[in-house]
């Protein structure tokens, strides 16, 4: 007798058998948040260096950044987003904002983080 891992019942095995589940249903539940769980840290890290490159274009473009009226924001930093595309795979302005800001607030807040890090001493 063994006991099933993810819902703790008893289950029957031969004595050489390395069955940790009592049947598909349970292994399955495990597979499947062991792939959620890889997704989402896949995502954080693809986010995390969004967010890294984005900072540094913007240091990079700084004059660019900060000239950039809040109506012509889409065709300004559209040698940005088109990196973004080509290095990640990634051309939704909104996971782009929710991988800077954690959450998508539009391509405006996403130019003022940017003006922000601009106006830093950082620059």
């Amino acid at each position: 007798m063994k006991t099933c891992l993810e819902c703790g019942r008893p289950f029957d095995v031969i004595i050489t058998s390395h069955k940790k589940f009592c049947g598909r249903t349970c292994s399955g539940k495990v597979a499947i948040k062991l792939a959620t769980n890889s997704s989402v840290n896949k995502r954080k890290q693809v986010h995390k260096k969004i967010k890294e490159y984005i900072i540094q274009w913007a240091k990079d473009n700084k004059e660019l950044v900060l000239g950039t009226p809040y109506n012509k924001i889409k065709t300004t930093i559209r040698p940005l987003t088109d990196d973004i595309e080509r290095q990640y795979g990634i051309k939704d302005i909104r996971v782009i904002s929710k991988a800077v800001l954690g959450e998508d607030l539009g391509r405006k807040e996403l130019l003022r983080f940017m003006k922000g890090i601009c106006d830093e001493k950082l620059c």
